[in-house]
């Protein structure tokens, strides 16, 4: 595994975070006929032409040593960020399938719990980005700094969940993630 260090507002990506065997073990544990079509956050990414399929994660179809893995790995990143972090609040496996439209800008956070108590986000990489075409992450700072992060396979990025950020359009094949936040208490 190998940490790059960057300042706090950047994304934190871990190269090789979780391996091949680790990636099939979960791959394997999902039921993805389950899929719901998803649309994303309603108030901000329900557009037309938008697809993705998602399942999400509890005890009964994630295994406990992966959570703690994810955690752990989370653990490091948020040593660049300093959040008080209390836990994972949710994990999502999700595919994003070819459209019209990718997930536009958003932030992951919002008024409501457990929207108001999420501070830093992630995506796992779960398959090879030559199996699919376009799905690079996009970071908004401002008119003139957007920030692209495209992932390997088992690659995890972080992020803080008030960065505005972006799924750019999959135009061929499926680009499947693990997902997540974690949160404490709200911001003071």
């Amino acid at each position: 595994m190998e940490f790059k260090n960057i300042d706090q507002t950047q994304p934190y990506t871990i190269k090789n975070a979780f391996d091949l065997n680790e990636i099939n073990s979960l791959l394997s544990s999902l039921n993805v006929s389950n899929a719901q079509h998803d649309s994303g956050n309603v108030h901000q990414s329900q557009d037309e032409g938008f697809y993705r399929k998602s399942i999400i994660l509890n005890e009964s179809n994630f295994s406990k040593v992966l959570e703690d893995k994810v955690y752990f790995i989370a653990k490091e990143a948020n040593k660049q960020y300093n959040f008080d972090l209390k836990g994972i609040i949710s994990l999502y496996y999700m595919e994003y399938l070819p459209s019209n439209i990718g997930l536009k800008w958003h932030t992951d956070i919002g008024f409501k719990s457990p929207f108001n108590q999420r501070k830093l986000s992630f995506s796992i990489a779960l398959n090879n980005n030559k199996e699919y075409k376009g799905g690079e992450v996009d970071f908004f700072y401002d008119e003139k700094d957007v920030l692209r992060r495209e992932l390997e396979l088992g690659d995890a990025l972080f992020f803080p969940s008030f960065i505005p950020h972006k799924v750019n359009i999959v135009t061929e094949g499926i680009r499947k993630t693990l997902v997540g936040f974690l949160g404490g208490e709200p911001y003071r």
